[in-house]
């Protein structure tokens, strides 16, 4: 019999993960934010545009390909194109915080792909 129930567990994370983030978030100090977000040759701004253009745009241009050139069957195709256009996760940005990775960057990353995987919907 499993230590928490699945509905106890789905409840458990509904509660726990906005109240990280919102921990994570407090956490990022404004002029590192600023530094992400401020157009400079160095510094973590390039690696923002960069990954943001990566992420929406040659990764799932690469996954269609490969879809396209492996021989999957139409679900896997589909996932396969699935998941590399969604956007990254949030609790990425708890893990960042805890391994002392970049928080901000990927926080601004997590922010701008979960807004850009809103483009495509507004045209509909």
């Amino acid at each position: 019999m499993p230590l928490i129930s699945a509905d106890a567990f789905g409840t458990l994370i509904r509660v726990a993960l906005p109240i990280m983030l919102f921990f994570v978030g407090i956490s990022i100090p404004p002029a590192s934010l600023r530094a992400v977000l401020t157009p400079r040759r160095d510094g973590p701004f390039v690696a923002f545009v960069a990954t943001v253009l990566s992420t929406t745009l040659v990764l799932p241009t690469v996954a269609y390909a490969l879809a396209a050139a492996l021989p999957l069957e139409a679900h896997a195709r589909l996932g396969l194109i699935v998941f590399a256009s969604a956007p990254g996760g949030s609790f990425s940005n708890v893990i960042a915080l805890t391994i002392g990775a970049h928080v901000a960057l990927n926080s601004a990353l997590t922010t701008a792909a979960a807004l850009l995987s809103t483009v495509p919907a507004l045209n509909h």
